[in-house]
């Protein structure tokens, strides 16, 4: 069961069918301080728990349960428009044990409606050897990169996945662990002077003895050079089906992160090839061609928050451009560019009881034309552990008429921690 996040500002509050109309909400990161990941224990800073005599240790045990109910109103010229109504309740448990000062267990299990299906969201294990190497094996959803909005994350549920910016506008996810949590992952990491070294092998199959062909490598080096975040990496093994269902190859990128004026940024460039054949080949003498390559990718940057004012202020706003490039059988090849933006932005504590949060999202792909203006308002504690969200969406462009589809949503939202 895949792990669902709770609302950063606004997003969420606008949907596009019956059964998303009250989707899950996007992740905005730390726009706000309050925003919680559900699933996300923290564990590193708990003291190791002594073993008591009979040989057992302490498991801890924890839960989140959230709920949401409301209504919306979808309106597309020449389609049927009519209200729709929503509900949602997830529930899930967290169980963490220290067996021992070197080793650590977590896992996630969660139940939800529709259907009540009960499954594991993730199980693994961290062990340490000498403080210099760090071990971590099993079910585990990983996010590598700098970017925020051209992202998906790994543990993304459905409907992010068909509400988020990279599906939207057909951009490039610059999360190149997105599918982590589908499967089984080995991941070693040793510090190294500034930085770390980081290997990860993971495996999607149900094989106890899998095969090298059955594996997808990645690694990391990232490094930090004059205050500035440099992170080298790439991804090979087992090729890898796209969001167009098109078999790719490996990628190699380059990241560099770096805090200006108390504002973050950052920027990333990324090679994806059609197959390890062809990645090979740019390492033989005069083989570096454009027609090696799948997509040329550079995304990039600027996310500022000003928490220190009476009414705090933020904005995350990111660059996309992609090359790419059409292999033909006649070994001729063609290219394309595809050039889109995201914003997001948001103040908080208005109001009396300074409760109240006004976000809004705009995303734009230039070449099509197409994206959509998504603002919204909360109001916290409406009663105990329960917001209030209203929103908006226009989408624009593709397929829709020239005034566009929208949909208005209200909807109250029960969190609980225990």
């Amino acid at each position: 069961m895949k792990k669902i996040f709770t609302a950063a500002l606004f997003s969420g509050l606008l949907f596009t069918s019956f059964n998303n109309a009250f989707g899950q909400e996007d992740d905005i990161d730390s726009m706000f301080d309050d925003a919680q990941d559900v699933e996300a224990v923290q564990t590193e800073a708990e003291k190791p728990s002594e073993k008591v005599n009979d040989g057992t240790f302490p498991l801890k045990l924890s839960g989140h349960l959230d709920s949401e109910i409301g209504a919306a109103y979808i309106y597309c010229h020449d389609d049927t428009n009519k209200p729709s109504g929503y509900f949602s309740f997830n529930n899930y448990l967290y169980l963490d044990a220290r067996p021992t000062k070197e080793s650590l267990i977590h896992g996630v299990v969660g139940i939800a409606f529709p259907g009540y299906d009960f499954g594991i969201n993730e199980c693994y294990f961290d062990y340490i050897i000498k403080n210099r190497l760090y071990i971590t094996a099993g079910k585990k959803s990983t996010t590598w990169g700098y970017t925020r909005l051209f992202s998906t994350a790994s543990n993304a549920t459905q409907t992010q996945q068909d509400e988020s910016i990279v599906k939207a506008l057909g951009a490039e996810n610059t999360n190149i662990l997105y599918d982590s949590g589908k499967g089984t992952t080995v991941m070693c990491r040793i510090p190294a002077g500034t930085g770390t070294l980081t290997g990860l092998c993971l495996y999607k199959g149900t094989l106890n003895k899998p095969g090298m062909s059955d594996l997808i490598f990645a690694a990391s080096a990232e490094l930090i050079v004059e205050k500035t975040s440099v992170n080298v990496f790439g991804r090979g093994g087992q090729s890898e089906t796209d969001s167009n269902d098109n078999v790719v190859g490996p990628l190699i990128g380059l990241e560099v992160k770096r805090t200006i004026l108390g504002a973050d940024v950052y920027g990333q460039g990324l090679c994806r090839f059609d197959s390890n054949k062809k990645f090979l080949k740019v390492f033989e003498c005069n083989n570096f061609y454009e027609s090696s390559f799948k997509t040329l990718v550079f995304t990039g940057g600027f996310y500022k928050w000003w928490d220190e004012i009476d009414y705090p202020i933020g904005f995350n706003v990111e660059y996309q451009g992609v090359r790419s490039i059409t292999n033909t059988a006649d070994e001729s090849y063609s290219g394309s560019n595809t050039n889109s933006f995201a914003f997001e932005g948001g103040i908080r504590r208005l109001g009396k009881r300074h409760n109240v949060k006004l976000g809004a999202e705009w995303t734009h792909c230039i070449e099509t034309k197409t994206g959509f203006i998504k603002p919204g308002i909360i109001v916290s504690g409406i009663f105990p552990n329960v917001d209030w969200k209203n929103g908006v969406k226009w989408e624009y462009g593709q397929n829709l008429p020239a005034t566009g589809k929208w949909t208005i949503g209200t909807y109250f939202t029960l969190a609980l921690n225990y």
